[in-house]
Order: C-alpha cells, then sequence, then structure tokens
C-alpha cells in the first residue's frame, strides 16, 4: 500500500514540527472545527508485511492451526464464548443462501456471472434446508464451475469439502442448470457460497483486555497472497455497512484523523485477529474493535489473509498513538530513559534487555538524543518496538518501527538489490544508495525533501530493497525524525525501520 503525503512545517522551534501525512489517501485541507465530523471509509487493501531488513519469502498456504476451538469452529483471539453452547431454534428450521463476491477469470466479468445465478438462490435454499432438517450446516464454501462460451456450465464443484454428499449433489445440479451469458471464450469461477442457519451459532462476547497492541502492519512477514485484493474489497464492503455502528465511538471524543482497522480473515470469513489504532485515543479506539469484533467477510480466501482499513474522522492527519492501548511504554528523555521504575542514563552500559513483551512504544521527548533511542531498541531487543515523538498535550506522534533484536534478515547479493539508507545526524541528512552518498541540511525542508526523492525515483527505475533503513545518528534528536519520516513518507516509502549504524555515515570533513 502506497502513502500520498503533505509536508508541511508551520510550527517553529521549541514546538515540534509537525508531519501531516495522509495516510489514508486524502490531502489535508484546512484544520477547521466542525461540529460533527464525518467518520467516513476510505479503502480496504491487503495489509503490508512488517519492515525488515530484505525481503522474506512468502509464507505457507495454510492457515494457523490453533485457529480452531475444542468444537471445530473458527476462534477469534481476544473473545471468550459465554456459557452454555448451541442452542436451538423453535419451531421449523430455516437457512438462508447467499452469494459472496466471486472471482471471473475469462470472457465474462464476475458481475455477470453473480447476475445469472442470483435468481437460483431460492433453489439453492431448498437445497439448504432439506439438509437443515438434518443437522446444522454453518459455512461459506468456494464454488469452482467453468462456463462454456455457449453460456452452458461445463464443470462444477465445492473445492471446500465441508459440505455432505446430498447437498453438495442437489447445488451441483442448481449450478449446472444455470444459463449464463454467451462469451467469446470460456470463463473460469470461484463463486463463494455463505450458507447459515440451524440451531443459533453460539454468542460471543469480546474481550480485549488481552488484545494485541496495534501496530500499521500485517503480523506476517510475508508478501500478502494473490487472492488479497478481492478479500480487501469485501472486507471494505462489510466495513462501510458497520460504518453507521462506529459512528457512537466518538460521540464525546474530540479525536480527529486518521484509523487504520487491521484485520486477519480467515478461510470461512470470520475474524481471526483484530486491531485498531492511529486516532491516538484509546476508548474511541476500543470501541471500534469491539463494534467490529463480530464482523464477517464473505472471502474466496482458502487461508489466513491480512487486511488493513483506512478510516478517516474529518480531514485526514498523522497516525496518533494512545500508550494505555496495551503498549509497554520506554520513555525517551533529554538524559535518560525510563521503564516503569527503571532508568537508564545517558552514557550508560548496554542494558540487559528487558521482558519479553508484544510491543514497546518508545515515547520520545522531541530533544531526545539518538544515543538513547537507539539505546532504546536495544532494552527492548525482546519483543517489537514503535517509536512515537511526545507533543504536548497531543497523543504522542507515530514514527515508525524501530529495529530490535527481532528484527528479520536474509543475505541477498550486493548486486541483487539497491539498499537506500538515510543517516540522521546533528545538522544534516546523508542518504547512502550503495556506494554514492549526498547530504541536505536538516533544517533546509526543501532540499531535505528533493533529495529524498531523487532516492525514490531511483528505486522506481532499480530493484529497492523492500524496507528504507534510517539510521539515528548519536547527536540526533528525535524532532529531526518528525521532518525525515515525513520525507520519506512523501516520496512512497511506507515500509521504514528505525535503528543505529546502518553503513552509512556522513563523509569525513
Amino acid at each position: 500500500m502506497r502513502y500520498r503525503a503533505v509536508v508541511h512545517f508551520a510550527i517553529v522551534r521549541p514546538t515540534i514540527a509537525l508531519v501531516t501525512l495522509a495516510a489514508c489517501g486524502g490531502v489535508p485541507g484546512p484544520d477547521t472545527p466542525r461540529a460533527r465530523p464525518e467518520l467516513r471509509l476510505v479503502q480496504c487493501a491487503p495489509a503490508t508485511p512488517p519492515p525488515q531488513l530484505e525481503t522474506i519469502a512468502e509464507p505457507a498456504d495454510d492457515a494457523d492451526g490453533d485457529l480452531e476451538d475444542s468444537e471445530g469452529r473458527p476462534r477469534v483471539p481476544g473473545t471468550r464464548p459465554r456459557p452454555g453452547g448451541w442452542g436451538t431454534l423453535g419451531g421449523r428450521r430455516q437457512g438462508t443462501v447467499s452469494l459472496g463476491t466471486p472471482t471471473a477469470t475469462g470472457a465474462l466479468a464476475a458481475a455477470r456471472v453473480a447476475d445469472a445465478l442470483r435468481p437460483r438462490l431460492g433453489e439453492l435454499k431448498a437445497c439448504y434446508d432439506r439438509e437443515l432438517a438434518r443437522a446444522a450446516t454453518r459455512a461459506v464454501v468456494q464454488w469452482r464451475f467453468a462456463i462454456a462460451p455457449t453460456g452452458r456450465v461445463l464443470r462444477s464443484m465445492d473445492t471446500s469439502h465441508v459440505l455432505g454428499a446430498e447437498l453438495s449433489a442437489c447445488i451441483t445440479r442448481v449450478v449446472q442448470a444455470t444459463q449464463f451469458p454467451a462469451a467469446p471464450s470460456s470463463t473460469e469461477v470461484v463463486m463463494p457460497l455463505v450458507f447459515e442457519g440451524g440451531p443459533a451459532r453460539r454468542e460471543v462476547e469480546p474481550d480485549l483486555s488481552d488484545a494485541v497492541a496495534w501496530t500499521p502492519f500485517a503480523v506476517d512477514l510475508g508478501r500478502p497472497p494473490a487472492v488479497a485484493a478481492v478479500v480487501g474489497r469485501a472486507a471494505e464492503a462489510a466495513v462501510r455497512r458497520q460504518l453507521p455502528a462506529l459512528e457512537p465511538c466518538f460521540g464525546a471524543s474530540a479525536a480527529m484523523g486518521s484509523l487504520r482497522v487491521m484485520l486477519r480473515v480467515n478461510a470461512v470469513g470470520e475474524l481471526a485477529g483484530l486491531r485498531v489504532g492511529g486516532i491516538g485515543d484509546a476508548a474511541s479506539e476500543r470501541c471500534v474493535a469491539l463494534a467490529l469484533a463480530k464482523l464477517t467477510v464473505v472471502t474466496p480466501a482458502t487461508s489466513l489473509v491480512e487486511v488493513a482499513c483506512d478510516l478517516a474522522r474529518g480531514d485526514a492527519r498523522p497516525w496518533r498513538v494512545a500508550p494505555a492501548s496495551g503498549y509497554d511504554v520506554i520513555e525517551a528523555r533529554a538524559t535518560q530513559l525510563r521503564h516503569g521504575e527503571m532508568t537508564l542514563p545517558l552514557g550508560s552500559e548496554a542494558p540487559e534487555p528487558l521482558p519479553d513483551a508484544a510491543t514497546y512504544l518508545v515515547v520520545a521527548q522531541p530533544d531526545a538524543p539518538g544515543r538513547l533511542l537507539v539505546r532504546a531498541f536495544e532494552w527492548a531487543s525482546a519483543g517489537t518496538a514503535l517509536l512515537a515523538v511526545a507533543d504536548g498535550a497531543a497523543p504522542p506522534l507515530y514514527l515508525g518501527v524501530g529495529s530490535t533484536g527481532n528484527a528479520e534478515v536474509e543475505e541477498l547479493d550486493e548486486g541483487d538489490v539497491v539498499r537506500p539508507v538515510l543517516h540522521v545526524g546533528a545538522k544534516a541528512l546523508t542518504v547512502c544508495v550503495n556506494r554514492a552518498t549526498q547530504q541536505a541540511r536538516l533544517r533546509d525542508a526543501r532540499a531535505l525533501g528533493a533529495l529524498v526523492q531523487r532516492v525514490a525515483s531511483k528505486c522506481r527505475a532499480l530493484r529497492c530493497a523492500s524496507t528504507l533503513q534510517i539510521a539515528i545518528g548519536d547527536e540526533a534528536r528525535a524532532r529531526d525524525l518528525v521532518e525525515v519520516v515525513g520525507a520519506a513518507r512523501s516520496a512512497g516509502f511506507d515500509r521504514v525501520l528505525l535503528g543505529g549504524d546502518a553503513g552509512c555515515m556522513p563523509p569525513k570533513e
């Protein structure tokens, strides 16, 4: 996912300069107050992997093995079942059948395939109701069939293998009897069919007390599967339908700006993970998570797919982080680091790693020196670390992911990939692209932005590493990183890894 960004530097020292990052794809307008700012969905798209030193191989195509409960139903981490179990519905049990978002390869468009099959839903429901007379079934089934140029179905089969033989045979007869539009050539179709009904599904009470802290990247390290774009469109439709339910989450909140919802969707369209953040208000983000916890996405995926849904309340703004939202916080000040009751003074020896934690949040004061920020990443080496910069009374401004001991590395031959690195020093930004170096003064925003844009242009022409590394010099300040990271995102670098010396140092004078 790419970002478009506009950088404004309207605030002078000692207040931190803000980088206005239109994370949801829009260009911010004037900061005018609104009585009731609109919550809008910008887009859902495949989630990008977290920043890493090199590209990691794609994950296996099968889903995680711990996503089912004791009854074989998909399990959503962060939820607990209410006492009881499967209930029963009184009277005659009725089912529903609906079409998901199909994929079509060939002459016929997916929409025309769905239009032709929609009038047969009554027959499909009759097949399903006969099954319900014997046992309850709820499933999202991927039905694959081929359509000849004449519009006749050549073959039809259930690729999910979760339905009974009689129900599967009945549906096959209905699909094969459907006449589709004629076309110049044949078409291959995968059509998700959603079957619901029978005994009522066990109610699930969302419990987000142990939810994973928000990061704006996928949990998996591999590239999204090919079907991820289709899942993203289906998730966008599902989230859009829930927008009225999300509005009350901001009723009493002054929070404005961009919100990112991270969804992990399993093979039956249920959520296997949910993280919400970016607007910096813990109560509103938790409310949104609770409202979306039972979301169902009709998807043709056969394994876990991670989707990022961007929303905005009012104008799009830089992401902000709520420290109270499940993070283990490290404070970075001008002369020391603090974690709970522990302190680490400037100039102290390398610390023992802090206990393993899912996600650390390093909240830096604007004047925190680079050597302490790098030391904070070393201190948090047992987990993932995000870096944010304090901004007065507002929630901290998110900058990016820090390089910790958990960073994944895969060595490539030196000639295979261009490795751009930005080194932030006391007064200058040094750019290293393989053996070439260039510099720009940190206080010259125009020259700094132009230099990073030249790096981006080179990366569009050549094969670049998947992650842009930003090395933090000992004498750099947190406020300077805001400016540099903003320039990087404005140039299209959405995966940024912050850390120490990455082999790019200013030329010796």
